[in-house]
């Protein structure tokens, strides 16, 4: 069995989404000490609006090292993550930490990190 995990700038179709090989791992964003996790309860218009009243920017942060740790300890024997581009964010690295410590648990799992670039 694989699974395969993107961070939440990957977008799946509802077909991938109930096929059960494929993960969404969300990013966080944040405007004016408001935080919101970029996953299905996402309100896309409400961000947008509070972000057009807001007089700083949005920052977003990246899923934890533990996040994709969850996801990886599961029955798949090939698990294949991809990424936001590490030149735009931390995902891949956090992606990669979460690989060091699942494969501490369960060193003969099969694990990649992709970097979409």
């Amino acid at each position: 069995m694989y699974k395969i995990v993107i961070d939440s700038c990957g977008e799946l179709t509802e077909e991938l989404k109930a096929d059960g090989h494929f993960v969404n791992v969300a990013l966080e964003m944040e405007v004016n000490g408001y935080r919101v996790v970029d996953d299905e309860t996402f309100n896309q218009k409400d961000f947008l609006k509070r972000v057009k009243e807001s007089p700083v920017g949005p920052k977003s942060s990246c899923p934890s090292p533990e996040c994709y740790k969850e996801q990886f300890l599961g029955d798949a024997k090939r698990i294949y993550i991809v990424t936001l581009s590490k030149e735009l964010s931390g995902s891949y690295n956090s992606a990669q930490i979460g690989r060091t410590l699942a494969l501490a648990a369960r060193p003969n799992q099969k694990i990649h990190v992709f970097d979409s670039h």
